[in-house]
């Protein structure tokens, strides 16, 4: 596999290996867990949990991609807001 991972999620592959898991498997999972939260939430998730079935640690996976995804959603609707908040407050810029 010739995945290129951030140092984070090489972190993530080292402790999975150690719990068990296939450098294989290991390292699909990190490479989903690209951000240095995503791949700190894994770490937390498989050193609190120990050696568990591949198909839970891929829920765990996208579990925390969920919530990745729920959180810049909910920053961009924040922006958003602001923006028009903005707006509203003190006109359109023409520049």
């Amino acid at each position: 596999m010739d995945i290129k991972l951030n140092k984070k999620s090489k972190e993530l592959v080292d402790i999975m290996e150690r719990e068990g898991y296939s450098k294989e498997f290991a390292t699909l999972i990190a490479s989903e867990m690209n951000t240095d939260y995503t791949a700190d939430r894994m770490i937390a998730y498989i050193l609190r949990s120990g050696y568990l079935p591949m198909r839970e640690v891929a829920d765990e996976m996208l579990s925390i991609k969920a919530e990745r995804d729920e959180i810049k959603a909910k920053k961009n609707l924040e922006y958003n807001q602001s923006v028009i908040n903005r707006v509203i407050r003190y006109g359109v810029d023409d520049e």
